[in-house]
């Protein structure tokens, strides 16, 4: 009789990731979030191949749609981040977090019935957060330990890790005003006051010479 057919069997490995957002107005005071979430969140490659996307529900917990799926080793990297809405009384969050996985095959034989497993394993997890004044990533989890979930996939939870502001925004600006005086120059006076009303009431107020 001849050996066993011999054939090889791949068992790929899965990540779950979870994160929650914050919902505040702008004096951090919680809002209550929309029953139908108009926040959406996407985990896309180095080359911007998006992987998955999701969506926060009402209790600002952000799942995604699907999981990160490994065969390989090697290392894989990825971003994860909002994806900016259309609403202009939300103020959307600009965080970025890179997603580092390291992966590595083991091999399992049977000789009895010739089939060789080869199983992929999640070996180390690390999340950075972009940091817009040093233009550089921070160590945001230096180093997960993988737990499973169902056996099937293993879970990684960011945390409350994005922040969005709704409700009556004040957004940053500025505003240049040019005083012409038409009038007899009996009646110029040396410096006059300007007051900026905001819904009414006065916001802010310049002295213009």
């Amino acid at each position: 009789m001849g050996s066993p057919r011999e054939s090889i069997m791949y068992v790929g490995a899965r990540l779950e990731v979870v994160a929650g957002k914050q919902y505040l107005d702008q004096n951090g005071e919680p809002l209550e979030m929309p029953a139908s979430s108009p926040f959406t969140f996407e985990i896309v490659k180095e080359d911007g191949t998006v992987v998955t996307t999701g969506n926060a529900n009402t209790a600002g917990l952000i799942t995604f749609d699907g999981r990160i799926p490994f065969s390989d080793e090697g290392n894989h990297t990825y971003l994860i981040r909002e994806v900016p809405g259309s609403d202009p009384t939300v103020l959307y969050d600009q965080t970025r977090y890179r997603l580092r996985v390291t992966t590595s095959l083991g091999s399992i034989s049977n000789p009895a019935s010739g089939v060789e497993t080869k199983q992929c394993y999640i070996d180390s997890i690390a999340v950075d957060k972009w940091n817009p004044d040093t233009s550089d990533w921070d160590p945001y989890i230096e180093s997960y330990d993988p737990a499973d979930t169902d056996k099937g996939a293993i879970r990684l939870d960011l945390g409350d890790s994005f922040v969005n502001y709704g409700g009556n925004i004040q957004r940053d600006t500025s505003m240049t005003v040019t005083k012409v005086w038409n009038c007899d120059e009996a009646f110029i006076t040396e410096s006059i006051s300007v007051t900026l009303m905001q819904n009414g009431s006065a916001y802010s107020s310049e002295t213009a010479t």
